[in-house]
């Protein structure tokens, strides 16, 4: 069976692409939901070894694509095989080396990006945590099942808390049984 995803990254070398820049970019916003392009990578005297200039390229779509058809779609940019990406924010922290000090660093602002906002992505994970710890305060105070949790959060217009719980209903019962196993 074909593996399909909905997020795939493949490289695109300047020299080899039959695109400028901005003909590249236009091109990925027409066949793709989004896109995310790193700033251009090049080597640096540091490095180990040279490699050619190049671009990241992250397309995402709104539905499965399998590596034949993306192939076949930016086959054009002569870029690499894209493979599969499986966080989409760890590949725009990689992009710009936000792990790596010893890489050049890029800023974020050099991502040129299409129905994407890095902010917003970038942001998600911690919001995500913020949210789940307020959650697990709430749910310390002792509820019987979701259901009752959920009006709760409506009541007092969590709105957040109530987003992250309708999306993770199942979570949220296994926490509340967990915390009322601890009384």
């Amino acid at each position: 069976m074909k593996k399909r995803a909905y997020n795939w990254v493949f490289l695109v070398y300047p020299d080899s692409c039959g695109f400028s820049y901005d003909e590249m970019l236009k091109y990925l916003s027409l066949h793709s939901y989004a896109y995310v392009v790193s700033p251009l990578h090049q080597s640096e005297p540091t490095d180990e070894y040279e490699y050619k200039p190049h671009y990241h390229v992250l397309v995402l779509y709104d539905t499965l694509k399998s590596s034949e058809q993306v192939s076949e779609i930016f086959g054009c940019l002569s870029g690499t095989v894209p493979f599969v990406c499986h966080s989409v924010v760890g590949m725009v922290r990689y992009f710009c080396h936000m792990d790596n000090p010893e890489k050049p660093q890029y800023l974020l602002s050099d991502l040129r990006c299409h129905n994407f906002n890095v902010d917003e992505v970038l942001s998600k994970p911690e919001n995500d945590y913020n949210c789940l710890k307020n959650i697990i305060l709430d749910l310390k105070m002792g509820f019987h099942c979701a259901g009752e949790y959920i009006d709760f959060l409506i009541k007092n217009r969590k709105i957040k808390e109530l987003s992250y719980c309708v999306n993770r209903i199942l979570l949220i019962d296994k926490l509340i049984g967990y915390y009322k196993d601890l009384t």
